[in-house]
């Protein structure tokens, strides 16, 4: 009885042991949740967590960014931007806690806004419940919030009424240092850097500023052409003095200054004296001053007539 007893608890141990064991794996590999979904990577991180049985977390380091994939803006496909891109998969849950008529999922924009759209709208087969994500990242974001922060978050409400959610979160952990690389497996390059005061812009190789149109790209190319109210824009340019203008092509890595112009305010005596102006309104003034004296003028006129008559009547 004590042998069969053992036996029992000795197989109940083991399969605690394998289903732990199951469940760890699933958590760091494949992303899975019980009841939330399953998020997977499909670019270069290794580390994918939950959280909870709500949240998965995929973190990038260093050794992770600089495997990234540079690829050229294809809007045709959703790639707005030239850059790097940061994928995963998320697979809806089974259909006890997944609405297909009502799910939604919201994302972050470039801009710090965010959109919400249906999930059965993007899904990447007619009938799949499936979807893959790409959320841009470049030289400029790494340098402006260091090594450690919260790159995207993902939100899906599988059934529109907030009972069943999932949360996605991109982390970027243990970056310092991290230069962005081309990584296209090809021996020729595709892309070409401009840095521009600083701020830096990937470039398929033949292309211009004026490419630059997206929302994100485009205003920081806007921001470097801003000017204080006694400036004016007037280009960029090389250390040489070489004027690179938003039509010409790019070929090389380039570095780039953009400069302003004085703008000189008017100080001319002819300033001065409309400075000077009396600004009174005149309308109908010389009439009237004219009016006046041709009427004292006959007044004393007709006076003087009368006064010559009055004596040669006496």
């Amino acid at each position: 009885m004590k042998k069969k007893f053992l036996m029992v608890a000795l197989f109940a141990l083991v399969c605690c042991v394998a289903f732990t064991f199951a469940n760890t794996v699933s958590a760091t590999t494949g992303g899975n949740t019980t009841n939330a979904g399953k998020v997977e990577d499909i670019t270069s991180s290794n580390k994918i967590e939950n959280d909870d049985d709500k949240v998965v977390t995929i973190t990038y380091t260093k050794t992770e960014l600089e495997k990234l994939k540079w690829d050229p803006a294809n809007p045709e496909i959703g790639r707005t931007m030239n850059g790097w891109w940061i994928g995963f998969k998320v697979t809806a849950p089974d259909n006890g806690n997944y609405d297909k008529e009502k799910a939604t999922f919201t994302r972050p924009n470039s801009d710090g806004t965010t959109t919400t759209k249906k999930f059965n709208d993007v899904v990447d087969t007619t009938n799949g419940n499936y979807c893959s994500y790409w959320f841009f990242i470049d030289q400029n974001t790494l340098n402006e919030k260091g090594s450690d922060f919260v790159l995207a978050t993902y939100t899906f409400d599988w059934k529109g009424d907030d009972s069943n959610k999932l949360t996605v979160k991109i982390k970027i952990e243990n970056a310092e240092g991290t230069v962005l690389k081309e990584n296209n497996g090809s021996s020729t390059s595709q892309m070409v850097t401009v840095t521009i005061d600083g701020v830096k812009f990937t470039l398929k190789k033949g292309d211009t500023l004026a490419s630059l149109t997206s929302g994100y790209e485009a205003r920081l190319l806007k921001s470097l052409k801003e000017s204080k109210d006694d400036e004016e824009f007037i280009g960029f340019y090389k250390e040489d003095g070489t004027e690179v203008k938003e039509i010409d092509k790019i070929d090389a890595d380039t570095v780039l200054t953009a400069k302003f112009k004085t703008i000189e305010k008017a100080t001319t005596t002819e300033t001065k004296k409309e400075d000077k102006k009396d600004t009174t309104p005149q309308t109908g003034s010389v009439d009237m001053v004219m009016y006046i004296a041709i009427a004292v003028a006959v007044v004393s006129l007709a006076g003087t007539v009368i006064t010559k008559k009055a004596l040669n009547n006496k």
